[in-house]
């Protein structure tokens, strides 16, 4: 098994200061593109609904700006 099979899901975050913009990869390949408001509240129910979605592992990237500096 390798690592990304270990995962039903992977999620990418950008982690910026009025919304975060989400990139979902499930298993099979299919991908869905949303927004999240800036709260804590919102970013919890998010990651829970997917959770209750995918029904196992989720693992989350880390897409803020300041990683892609020169």
């Amino acid at each position: 098994m390798t690592t990304i099979d270990q995962f039903a899901a992977h999620v990418g975050l950008d982690w910026v200061d009025k919304k975060h913009d989400v990139c979902v990869q499930f298993k099979n390949g299919e991908r869905l593109f949303h927004v999240v408001e800036h709260t804590p509240e919102a970013l919890v129910i998010g990651l829970n609904e997917l959770h209750q979605k995918v029904k196992g592992r989720i693992a989350t990237i880390d897409c803020r700006p300041e990683c892609y500096r020169d």
